[in-house]
């Protein structure tokens, strides 16, 4: 009966480092993914402001500085709209 119970208590302390280290390296991983999204903000931001910065001086199109815009107005459209919906695009005249 000892033999087992020395037996659990290794077990048990085994699965308390275990469990330690995986917390430990789990807040690790997270830490590093909050540095790339937080990176990942500051890099849009900057490609916006120049985007913007282009379309402001005349020498960029809409495509950079609206595909945001664009994005959230196909968002809210699907809202908006039945799966049923048919889109007609007319030719420029």
């Amino acid at each position: 009966m000892n033999d087992a119970a020395e037996h659990q208590l290794a077990r048990t302390e085994q699965e308390i480092v275990f469990r330690v280290v995986d917390s430990y390296y789990a807040v690790l991983l997270a830490t590093k993914q909050l540095e790339v999204a937080e990176q990942a903000v500051k890099t849009s931001q900057a490609i916006m402001i120049a985007a913007q910065a282009r379309f402001d001086s005349g020498f960029g199109g809409w495509s950079p500085t609206c595909s945001p815009r664009r994005c959230a107005w196909q968002r809210d459209s699907r809202n908006s709209f039945g799966p049923g919906t048919i889109w007609i695009s007319r030719a420029p005249s």
